[in-house]
């Protein structure tokens, strides 16, 4: 096992009943594809459980990359994205202007795909009325 899953650490309580696949995907930031490249690097099936994983060169280095790249990872992650986009509402941006009134802000269809989002915001506006 490894010394400490600090880099793997999630709220999840019971790490021994993962795989390593699963280790990998639940942190915010990490996909599928990656998920699979950082299975093949260790060397690990995917469906290896993360109990059996034994301390060893590849783990540490696997260690060092979750550190190294934590600013990249979870909680640091989404703080810079709401960040990004409190930045957007700021300056008064297209996008921000589209994240303020809770449109999509990516080009997707808004006359009938936003629905969830159309009624909050037409929620509040009989509100104020």
């Amino acid at each position: 096992m490894l010394d400490s899953p600090y880099p793997f650490m999630k709220k999840t309580k019971s790490l021994h009943k993962l795989n390593i696949y699963q280790l990998f995907y639940q942190r915010y930031g990490i996909g599928n594809s990656i998920s699979k490249k950082l299975c093949m690097f260790s060397g690990y099936h995917p469906l290896f459980k993360y109990k059996d994983v034994t301390a060893n060169y590849i783990t540490d280095k696997l260690r060092d990359f979750f550190i190294s790249n934590a600013i990249h990872l979870d909680f640091n992650l989404k703080k810079v994205i709401s960040d990004d986009i409190t930045t957007m509402i700021k300056i008064n941006s297209y996008r921000g202007m589209r994240h303020k009134n809770k449109l999509p802000a990516r080009g997707q269809r808004n006359r009938t795909n936003g629905n969830n989002t159309k009624r909050t915001s037409l929620w509040f506006v009989k509100l104020d009325k």
